[in-house]
């Protein structure tokens, strides 16, 4: 599996529009947290939503951090 960089630019390149490729990177990673028990691509970037995700054993914190951002940006254009 691609490490953070490689693996963040490829989920972010998969959507045209910026927002959607957010909410898609971390509904990834969300996913991965499922699938695997662990989301280690993202836990520097939202290190709080990955440690809530993971210790409650709960993908929500991921979404919802991905949800946040994708209206920050939105916001922003």
């Amino acid at each position: 599996m691609p490490k953070t960089p490689a693996l963040v630019l490829a989920l972010l390149e998969e959507r045209d529009d910026p927002v959607d490729a957010v909410v898609h990177a971390f509904d990834s990673a969300a996913r991965d947290l499922v699938a695997s028990g662990d989301a280690d691509v993202f836990a520097a970037w939202v290190e709080g939503a990955f440690l809530l995700a993971r210790t409650t054993r709960d993908p929500e914190p991921m979404r919802s951090a991905g949800r946040t951002l994708a209206a920050q940006l939105a916001a922003a254009r």
